[in-house]
């Protein structure tokens, strides 16, 4: 993941919480957003209703919940990208279609 220097200290300061089992992607995203202010955006036909296991023993930085997110959503057929300081979560076939280059795990 590119990090900008908005979003690098993001990540090294921020810890969020993971406690999610088989919860919807909205719920686990709206957490995301509300506890460490990641401006997400959902582009083309996610289905936000999928359910996600999201979860970590500790509190985790912004950067390892990213991490772990992006191998979630791989699972369901998605990826996520960052364009400068929001992450987008796209269908891993759009993102081939619209030339979006894939991030490494």
């Amino acid at each position: 993941m590119k990090s900008t220097p908005q979003t690098a200290s993001l990540c090294e300061c921020a810890q969020v919480n993971l406690n999610f089992r088989n919860v919807r992607l909205e719920t686990v995203l709206n957490h995301l957003h509300q506890s460490a202010g990641l401006p997400i955006a959902i582009k083309g036909n996610v289905q936000m209703e999928r359910t996600i296991d999201l979860w970590h023993d500790q509190p985790v930085t912004l950067a390892e919940a990213l991490s772990l997110l992006r191998q979630r959503l791989m699972a369901l057929g998605c990826t996520l990208i960052q364009k400068g300081a929001v992450f987008s979560i796209i269908g891993i076939e759009e993102a081939k279609k619209t030339c979006i280059a894939l991030p490494a795990i």
